[in-house]
């Protein structure tokens, strides 16, 4: 392990290995991440992370921060939330698209959104007893049609075809972003 976001130094994480949160306004007074999940690395370097906030009494997050690990700090470069989702009890994720666009995966209350310029631009809300553990973009042009429908039917038990004979190939799908 090099580093560790936030939390305490615990004998198997001695404190040289503690980051310390730096510009989080919901990071202060004592206070943590309430479930992080879905923690990626960008290609800019920067952490992106979704934060529950389960058992803290605020709203779920996206959040990205700047890691330096020579002064020991995570900056808080941008966070977003949805003013419809005011908590989420478990899983989730923030996958970033942009400068300011994110696609967020609400958790616990099956609500899934895409965030244009801090606004809501898109959301889907699945049945109640649904979770939204990943909400992943796929771009356009990264997945043919016809490889969906097989998939889904797949997945869902319709019997179609295979995502392989649906494109004539045997060849494995290639992985997405």
């Amino acid at each position: 392990m090099v580093w560790k976001l936030g939390a305490t130094a615990s004998p198997t994480t001695p404190a040289l290995t503690q980051l310390s949160v730096v510009g989080d306004p919901v990071y202060t007074g004592g206070s943590h991440f309430g479930g992080q999940h879905d923690a990626r690395i960008l290609a800019d370097g920067t952490l992106s992370l979704y934060d529950n906030g389960s058992g803290l009494g605020r709203p779920p997050r996206g959040a990205r921060y700047a890691i330096d690990e020579t002064t020991g700090t995570a900056t808080l470069q941008d966070a977003v939330s949805d003013p419809q989702i005011p908590r989420s009890f478990c899983c989730g994720s923030a996958r970033r698209l942009s400068a300011s666009d994110w696609v967020i995966g609400w958790g616990g209350n099956g609500t899934g959104t895409e965030s244009v310029n801090g606004l809501r631009g898109f959301a889907i809300t699945y049945a109640s007893q649904w979770f939204v553990y990943r909400f992943v973009p796929i771009l356009p042009g990264t997945l043919d049609p016809a490889e969906l429908r097989a998939a889904m039917d797949i997945q869902f038990g319709g019997g179609g075809l295979s995502a392989a004979e649906a494109r004539g190939s045997d060849e494995p799908i290639p992985n997405l972003p």
